[in-house]
């Protein structure tokens, strides 16, 4: 499993960081752990993948985890912001993607290269 969870009540955050080969069967097992804690509507994200050595995740994944989530969300969802910290040109590239299917949804997601930055934004302090 190369990945982890921390949830942080006191931010409201919930930190997810990955490492080593994130592929299919880890981001699908990953999304599956993600929802089912009890407050991932609630709290901001913050996935940080610069540890990641080997990105293979296939288009189609991102585009059924981004709709799952979409569909997943409730009429009362107030939305929350989600930084992604990538470590090269093909993983922001997938999250773009990622992006674009999860079109529709109240969650702001944005893309950084340094952990600073994100968390920075996810505290209101950089834009």
């Amino acid at each position: 499993m190369p990945y982890e969870f921390h949830i942080d009540h006191e931010k409201r955050l919930i930190h997810k960081k990955v490492w080593g080969l994130y592929n299919d069967v880890e981001a699908i097992e990953s999304t599956l752990r993600f929802s089912q804690i009890d407050v991932h509507e609630e709290y901001d994200e913050l996935h940080d993948l610069i540890g990641v050595t080997s990105y293979e995740v296939s288009s189609k994944t991102i585009s059924e985890r981004a709709r799952d989530s979409v569909a997943a969300e409730k009429s009362e969802f107030d939305g929350k912001k989600v930084a992604i910290v990538v470590p090269s040109k093909l993983v922001h590239g997938m999250t773009r993607m990622y992006m674009g299917y999860h079109e529709g949804s109240k969650e702001e997601i944005r893309i950084f290269s340094e952990l600073q930055l994100a968390q920075q934004w996810l505290a209101g302090s950089a834009t």
